[in-house]
């Protein structure tokens, strides 16, 4: 259980690259639990970025550490696959009240 002003607050993270990811994680060092979701096979952008650390980007770890991350298809909500090590089930992400993404209206529309 996290601990801080935000432990009982779930946040999921549509965002990439750096502004979104970088304010959500400003949430999960305050105790919010930030679900990351991002697309199947491909992940987040920032995982390919030079340099490495391990399989992912210096800054992808820097700016995702705390959060679980998940790929699902985020148009149909078809597809669940593990990204972390823990295990989550697509019902657990569904009541969350918040949300961090950096695209626009239009973009989540087509989503839901």
């Amino acid at each position: 259980m996290s601990k801080g002003p935000l432990a009982d607050v779930r946040v999921l993270d549509f965002s990439t690259l750096l502004p979104g990811p970088l304010a959500t994680l400003l949430l999960a060092e305050a105790g919010a639990e930030v679900i990351k979701l991002e697309r199947p096979g491909r992940g987040d952008e920032m995982r390919a970025y030079t340099p490495k650390f391990g399989a992912d980007s210096v800054n992808f770890a820097l700016l995702n550490r705390g959060k679980r991350s998940i790929a699902i298809d985020r148009i149909g909500w078809a597809s669940v696959t593990r990204r972390s090590p823990k295990s989550i089930r697509a019902s657990s992400i569904a009541p969350s009240p918040a949300t961090a993404s950096t695209g626009r209206a239009p973009t989540w529309r087509r989503m839901t």
